[in-house]
């Protein structure tokens, strides 16, 4: 009987985990900016960062 409340308590603490987990991921997408850290359409005007796409390494 002990083994089963054991197995039972452990699958509940996950299913708390896991919603927990699922609402800070929905913070952490929503905050994220994908069009800005797009890899394929190289610096854009908000940022100064240079993408790996737009080093010229024939000079090096």
């Amino acid at each position: 009987m002990k083994g089963k409340i054991a197995v039972f308590a452990v699958i509940i603490f996950t299913m708390i985990v896991l919603i927990l987990c699922w609402f800070w991921l929905q913070d952490v997408i929503t905050d994220y900016d994908l069009e800005r850290t797009s890899p394929v359409d190289g610096v854009h005007p908000q940022t100064t960062e240079m993408l790996p796409s737009h080093i010229d390494c024939k000079q090096f």
